[in-house]
């Protein structure tokens, strides 16, 4: 059993492989260490900054044997848990609403890997209603 954040990967990386990853300097990312780019924030929409990407979308430090920066990864990497992302989406989302919201094919892996692991996860039941809480609260 492990504690949000502390997923027990065994080599997937398939979050890797889909979406922005956001560089947040107020939670130690330092990002002159990292190959960026502009992106649309996922919270607003606007430009803020991100890792780059390579062609095919997946993360510029994804190697073949995995992440190439991994133990100076950014915050957003270090925090993201698909255990918890997928406990979210089954807690405020109707099973409809999730088909038709989550159409991509990596995000739809992403989560059926979050509820593979669901099992491991040792998050109260507190942290993970407050986090619902906040959810429900402030949808997108």
């Amino acid at each position: 059993m492990t504690a949000i954040g502390d997923v027990p990967c065994n080599g997937c990386n398939l979050c890797c492989r889909y979406g922005i990853v956001v560089l947040h300097p107020g939670d130690g990312d330092i990002v002159e260490n990292y190959k960026t780019r502009l992106a649309p924030s996922p919270e607003t929409g606007e430009p803020t900054i991100a890792l780059a990407v390579k062609p095919d979308g997946s993360c510029i430090y994804l190697a073949e044997n995995g992440c190439t920066v991994h133990s100076s990864r950014p915050a957003a990497c270090r925090a993201f848990d698909c255990r918890y992302l997928y406990w979210i989406a089954t807690q405020t989302m109707s099973r409809p609403l999730r088909r038709q919201k989550i159409r991509h094919p990596l995000e739809k892996a992403v989560l059926s890997q979050g509820r593979k692991l669901r099992r491991t996860l040792t998050a109260s039941l507190t942290e993970l209603m407050t986090a619902k809480t906040y959810i429900t609260k402030n949808p997108d």
